[in-house]
């Protein structure tokens, strides 16, 4: 399975509810899109971005079929014309043919993607998020892979996780833990966007 995540800063914030309903109207409409979350920031640091959102594809080729789906298309379109600025990371997260059941209403989900200066410090990096997301008892379904769309505003690194609340997050992001990791990114990477909403 292959996770597709986008993190959006939207100019208007009154365009904000509204590309979030958009984002779940297309994919309703997809019978190939799984799990589809959708959500604003709740967290609202220097690099988060006001939108966020997430879905579950089969493999690289339903990725290219989503890309090029003209509901997909239509989307993409809207979004730039509301959009300051966008990242995304396509990567496999797992080799199972069945998508993951959906994540529970409530929790906060938070997804990060990095583009990386140097390539010889990509694997390096999903690394150590990896070790770090491992000694943290309070995150679940983690999940951290390297970009295979390579797209415009593709990042090189994605990661995701589960919270069960803003204080979980605000908890996470002053963890001496991540503090680390965070450092080791900002000293490796070219930019990074986040993302941190409630699904429901």
């Amino acid at each position: 399975m292959l996770r597709h995540f986008v993190c959006a800063r939207i100019a208007d914030p009154e365009k904000l509810a509204i590309a979030k309903d958009k984002v779940y109207e297309m994919c309703e409409k997809l019978d190939y899109v799984f799990n589809a979350e959708a959500g604003l920031d709740v967290l609202h640091a220097g690099n988060s971005y006001d939108l966020g959102f997430t879905m579950i594809l089969k493999d690289k080729e339903t990725l290219d079929r989503y890309i090029a789906d003209p509901l997909h298309v239509e989307l993409a379109q809207y979004l730039r014309s509301v959009r300051q600025a966008s990242a995304m990371a396509d990567f496999y997260v797992d080799d199972n043919s069945e998508p993951e059941e959906p994540a529970p209403r409530g929790l906060v989900r938070h997804q990060v993607c990095a583009r990386i200066a140097d390539p010889g410090k990509l694997e390096i990096a999903r690394q150590k998020v990896i070790e770090m997301a491992g000694k943290l008892d309070y995150l679940s379904h983690v999940q951290v892979g390297l970009d295979v769309l390579h797209a415009g505003n593709s990042y090189d690194l994605g990661f995701t996780m589960l919270m069960k609340d803003k204080e979980t997050l605000d908890r996470y992001i002053a963890d001496p833990m991540h503090v680390e990791l965070a450092q080791y990114l900002r000293s490796v990477r070219q930019a990074s966007a986040m993302a941190d909403y409630y699904i429901g």
